[in-house]
């Protein structure tokens, strides 16, 4: 259990998440950085454009490489290197909006049990997978998804069988 937390902790304080925060603020410095705002921007705009429901699952490539690629771009992206980005483009605000429910959940959840060391996980963990996700496409990573919801839910039923107790 302890290990857990340590796991969490080590990674909320690691040196490539601190990496990536900083160089957000030094935008111009590196062209990657310049790209990913690009890419944001016309993330959003899509969602401007299809508010509803986006341009749908799987179809963020094609309509931004066809449609809607600034002529300062240099890249082609598969992806808008956001998870909150890309929902916004592919499902529209009710994606946005869906996405956004489903982490606030968790960390009320969480924060509800904190004084379990699996609440707390549940927070940290929540965190850590939000500011990471802020600056790059990590629901693309299938097998990280299904390890961070696998431990999310076994952080969830121990929680739960502790309060049932």
């Amino acid at each position: 259990m302890g290990c857990i937390f340590v796991a969490v902790s080590i990674l909320a304080v690691s040196p490539s998440v601190y990496i990536r925060a900083n160089s957000i603020v030094h935008r111009n410095k590196q062209q990657s950085v310049t790209e990913r705002f690009i890419m944001w921007e016309t993330a959003t705009q899509i969602g401007i454009d299809h508010p509803v429901i986006g341009v749908g699952k799987g179809n963020y490539s094609h309509v931004y490489n066809g449609i809607y690629k600034p002529a300062d771009a240099k890249e082609s992206p598969s992806h808008a290197h956001s998870n909150l980005f890309m929902m916004l483009g592919e499902d529209g605000f009710w994606g946005l909006l869906s996405y956004c429910f489903v982490t606030l959940s968790c960390l009320v959840f969480g924060w509800k049990y904190r004084k379990n060391i699996f609440g707390m996980i549940i927070v940290v963990s929540t965190l850590v997978f939000s500011f990471y996700s802020l600056t790059d496409y990590t629901l693309a990573s299938y097998e990280s998804v299904r390890v961070f919801w696998f431990l999310m839910g076994i952080c969830a039923s121990n929680v739960l069988l502790d309060n049932a107790i």
